[in-house]
């Protein structure tokens, strides 16, 4: 009896072992996971780390480096319900340029956040619950040009908590529920070329709010609540050339606009806009650049309300006859177990009828 169950227990334990796999790809540099419920084992040639739809829970304290990715340039940790990031989580990760934490779980960002990944380039964390920003939690990431805090719990945006971003450009803090946006210290950038600040909840705007921006190129303000629009808020922005903004604020004849400004409303905003949005980025020397491999300007290819991931794993061919090979390897698998199974339940069924027989006879 025991030893029938010992041996049900061992044929079907591979089954939840499959649940959670990973595989590697480019010549053993890319590593892509599925349903993992811990950090996955790596090694020195891993470049590219993709683990979804997991429980990892929490990036603990040198992760990376226990785990031997040291040689990691791209970490997409997309659906994994990671809640919270342990101090020195991504200690010994001085090549990673992307890192892309879409829709976890996590809440809050304390100060020095990702500390030794000071290389990041691209953050993306849209999705998450965050409601807490440190004014120092991107604090050393010198060499980041893009940052994605979209539709997050963001009410308040600290003072100077982008001071340490002196290379950013492309900043996205729409669809979060922002009351209060200070003039002259949250949004002071003298690098920033886009700004995606849509479908909040802001009612009304400062008009020195974007003076300290000199350098904006794309302001998105649409979908949002302003009822009062000052005349000459767009003043200060010399460079400003796409606008998005609702109908109604675009009836205020005495609203200054640059004559140079291709405004949109949203309506018209995936028609030409998305094409001067990308031609005004790949103008800028740092998208336009060597980013170690990582395409930054794939990320824009979509409309303004949805940032997609670049897709860092192999060619569709290729990815394409990977998953015929799983999924025949799973059918193939699934039958066995299957007969496997069947045999041992048909003979649970089959002993007390023997037994009756040897007692008649």
């Amino acid at each position: 009896m025991f030893l029938e169950l010992f041996f049900l227990i061992f044929m079907l334990s591979p089954l939840s072992n499959c649940l959670g796999r990973c595989v590697t790809t480019q010549e053993n540099k890319h590593l892509e996971c599925t349903n993992l419920y811990e950090f996955p084992q790596g090694s020195d040639s891993i470049e590219v780390l993709k683990a979804t739809n997991g429980t990892l829970i929490k990036i603990s304290s040198d992760i990376f480096l226990r785990k031997q990715f040291v040689s990691l340039k791209a970490a997409i940790l997309q659906y994994d319900n990671i809640r919270s990031i342990t101090k020195r989580g991504f200690n010994g990760l001085s090549s990673l340029v992307l890192l892309d934490l879409t829709r976890n779980e996590l809440e809050e960002l304390n100060v020095n956040a990702f500390e030794g990944a000071e290389s990041l380039k691209v953050l993306i964390l849209s999705g998450n619950r965050i409601q807490y920003l440190h004014q120092r939690a991107f604090a050393d990431l010198s060499s980041l040009i893009y940052l994605d805090l979209s539709r997050n719990n963001i009410s308040d945006i600290p003072r100077n908590l982008f001071k340490h971003l002196p290379s950013l450009k492309y900043l996205d803090i729409s669809r979060n529920p922002l009351n209060i946006v200070s003039p002259g210290t949250a949004l002071a950038s003298t690098s920033l070329a886009v700004l995606r600040i849509s479908f909040s909840r802001l009612q009304e705007i400062s008009p020195k709010l974007f003076a300290d921006l000199p350098n904006l190129q794309v302001l998105d303000l649409s979908g949002s609540n302003l009822k009062v629009w000052p005349d000459n808020i767009l003043y200060p922005l010399s460079k400003l050339r796409v606008l998005y903004v609702d109908r109604k604020l675009l009836v205020n004849e005495e609203m200054f606009v640059p004559s140079t400004v291709e405004k949109f409303t949203q309506t018209e905003m995936n028609v030409d806009s998305d094409a001067i949005v990308r031609k005004i980025l790949e103008n800028l020397d740092e998208f336009n650049a060597e980013s170690k491999g990582i395409d930054v300007l794939q990320f824009l290819e979509d409309d303004i309300e949805e940032v997609k991931v670049p897709e860092l794993l192999p060619k569709w061919k290729l990815v394409l006859v990977q998953k015929i090979l799983l999924f025949s390897l799973l059918v193939y698998l699934s039958f066995m177990y299957t007969i496997c199974v069947s045999q041992i339940v048909m003979s649970f069924i089959h002993k007390p009828y023997q037994r009756i027989y040897i007692d008649e006879i």
